[in-house]
């Protein structure tokens, strides 16, 4: 089983590599070239403009983002105005577009490819929030009801999504990455509602192979919300020989949203 380590200092070296790298890893996946940007090259962009004319250009955004069926007309508007704009409001602009193709049903794809395009102009934090995105729409967990890949990879999407919220404790996107978390960490459980895809073929015995994935990701992520998460689990389960029908199983199941939520709270 290949080790694969995801650490705070590895999220800030991925976001300060520049921006014109040909490739970056992000999970397990090769991060394809940014898409064409409004100017390609740094010393072709504009000077900022004025707070004054910064802020009007913001309330004129915001007004689009109102306005129903209007992705084409805030696509140009962010392209003629992003590059005059300070990091903080380009940023905002940014994580209001996020917003507004999440509102409007966009898939994870075309959203990823959209804030992919403006990722130089936004904060270190809004560059891993899309690099988790990039990880979900290049290759999604759950499908037709179906988790459709591998247990590791769940929990290791888990821990990136962990650090991001440890790195940026009073970002933005905290709020989208643990709702993201909880789903990473409740499939990794229960899948998505039945814990028995887990099990041994006809039982309600939980697999050996899945049992030390979790004891893996425990002894490899110390100090870590989903290693205290899991060791619950594990501990749980060994009580009652990894039968996911006993009773203290399944109390585990029950009361798993709040095991999450107050993990968080620490």
């Amino acid at each position: 089983m290949k080790k694969k380590a995801y650490g705070i200092l590895i999220i800030i070296m991925i976001l300060l590599l520049p921006a014109c790298n040909p490739s970056r890893i992000v999970g397990k996946q090769t991060e394809p070239p940014m898409t064409t940007t409004p100017k390609s090259n740094d010393s072709d962009i504009e000077d900022i403009v004025s707070e004054k004319q910064q802020e009007s250009i913001m309330i004129e955004y915001y007004s689009l983002l109102n306005k129903p069926n209007n992705k084409n007309q805030i696509i140009d508007f962010i392209d003629k105005n992003i590059e005059i704009l300070d990091k903080e409001n380009a940023n905002n602009m940014i994580i209001n577009l996020e917003e507004y193709l999440s509102s409007n049903n966009y898939s994870f794809q075309e959203s990823y490819i959209l804030l992919n395009r403006y990722k130089r102009y936004v904060s270190l934090e809004t560059k891993s929030y899309i690099n988790i995105l990039y990880t979900e729409s290049s290759d999604s967990f759950i499908k037709e009801d179906n988790i459709i890949i591998d247990l590791e990879d769940i929990l290791n999407r888990g821990l990136v999504a962990e650090n991001h919220m440890k790195v940026f404790s009073n970002g933005e996107t905290k709020e989208k990455v643990s709702k993201m978390y909880k789903e990473y960490i409740k499939a990794s459980i229960i899948g998505v509602g039945n814990p028995y895809i887990y099990g041994e073929e006809g039982t309600s015995i939980l697999k050996q192979e899945v049992f030390d994935i979790y004891n893996l990701i425990i002894e490899e992520n110390q100090s870590t919300k989903t290693r205290n998460i899991l060791f619950k689990y594990t501990k749980i389960l060994q009580d009652n020989n990894r039968d996911m029908n006993s009773e203290e199983v399944n109390k585990f199941y029950d009361e798993i949203d709040s095991i999450i939520e107050e993990e968080l709270k620490k």
